[in-house]
C-alpha cells in the first residue's frame, strides 16, 4: 500500500495515497496532482492506468507522467488505482472494476471545493484496460446509487480519452494472453456468459447521453485490434456524439500511449470540453 505524502513540482501539488473508498476494510487509493500555476476552479482528469485489469498502479503502466503534465496544463488530475483480478489477496471481477471507477468519479464531485474544481468539467482517461473503465464512464451511469453520501452524484463524466481499449467483448482477440485476462475479468469465456460479455462492453451503451470522446489507437495493435476504435467511432457518430478518432497506422498498443504521442491530442481535446 502507498503511504500518504505531500509532494510539488513548479507546475503543480501532488498529493499521494488518498482513500476515495474502503472495500470490505481495504483502502482504494488515488493521487492528486493540482496545478500551482492556473486559477481556480480546475477542470478535473481521472487516470486510469493499463494492465489487463492484472497489474496495479505501481510501475510501467503508471499514470503519473501524464497526471503531472495535465496539472502543469491547468487540470486537477487524479491518479486512480483500482481492484485487480491479479490481487493475491483474492480476485476481483467484473463489474468491481466499473464500481471503483464510477466510485472515484463520485468521491472526486464529493470533493470539488476540497481541491477546488468544477464537478461539471470531469474527463477520464485511460490506456489499454484503464481506457475501456474510461469510456465505460462516458456511456453508462451509476450501478448502484446506494443511499451513504455520494448518493445522487453521477458518475459519467463529461469527456473521454481512450487510448487503446477495449470497446467491444465480442471483437476476437488474437492473443491468448488478451482472451484469457477477459474471460478471468467477466467470470468465464463468451459462449458461457454472451450477457455478461455484450453488459461489459462500453459500445452496448452508447447513446444520445454519451460524453463525447477521443479515441486513439494503433493500426499495427495485435492485442487490442483497431477494429474496437472504429466500431466505437461509427456507433458514437451514429447517436450523434462528438468524437475525434485518430488511428497511427504504424502505432501499436504501447506506442501511442506515448504521452509525446498522445498529450498534444490529449490537451487539444480536453480544451475544447473546458474552454481553455
Amino acid at each position: 500500500m502507498r503511504t500518504r505524502a505531500q509532494d510539488a513540482t513548479p507546475n503543480s501539488a501532488i498529493e499521494t495515497g488518498i482513500a476515495y473508498a474502503d472495500r470490505d476494510g481495504t483502502p482504494l487509493l488515488l493521487d492528486v496532482y493540482l496545478p500551482t500555476l492556473s486559477e481556480p476552479p480546475f477542470p478535473a482528469v481521472l487516470l486510469f492506468h493499463g494492465g489487463a485489469w492484472t497489474y496495479g498502479i505501481s510501475g510501467p503502466m503508471d499514470m503519473a507522467g501524464p497526471a503531472a503534465a495535465m496539472a502543469a496544463a491547468g487540470y486537477a488530475a487524479f491518479n486512480v488505482a483500482y481492484r485487480l483480478t491479479g490481487d493475491p489477496a483474492g480476485a476481483h471481477t467484473w463489474p468491481d472494476q466499473l464500481h471503483d471507477a464510477q466510485q472515484a468519479v463520485r468521491w472526486v464531485r464529493a470533493n470539488a471545493e476540497r481541491y477546488s474544481i468544477d464537478p461539471d468539467r470531469v474527463a477520464a482517461y485511460g490506456h489499454s484496460a484503464g481506457g475501456y473503465l474510461a469510456a465505460n464512464l462516458g456511456v453508462r451511469e451509476t450501478r448502484h446509487d446506494g443511499t451513504g453520501e455520494l448518493a445522487g452524484i453521477s458518475s459519467r463524466v463529461n469527456g473521454v480519452i481512450t487510448i487503446a481499449g477495449q470497446m467491444d467483448f465480442g471483437i476476437p482477440y488474437p492473443q491468448v494472453f488478451d482472451r484469457d485476462a477477459v474471460a478471468t475479468l467477466l467470470g468465464g469465456p463468451i459462449d458461457k456468459m454472451p450477457d455478461v460479455w455484450a453488459d461489459a462492453s462500453p459500445i452496448t451503451w452508447v447513446g444520445g447521453e454519451s460524453a463525447p470522446f477521443l479515441i486513439i489507437h494503433g493500426g499495427a495493435d495485435d492485442s487490442i485490434l483497431p477494429v474496437h476504435a472504429r466500431a466505437m467511432t461509427a456507433a458514437l457518430q451514429e447517436s450523434g456524439v462528438t468524437v475525434v478518432s485518430l488511428e497511427d497506422a504504424v502505432g501499436d498498443h504501447f506506442t501511442v500511449a506515448d504521452w509525446m504521442y498522445a498529450g498534444p491530442w490529449t490537451l487539444a481535446f480536453l480544451g475544447t470540453l473546458s474552454g481553455r
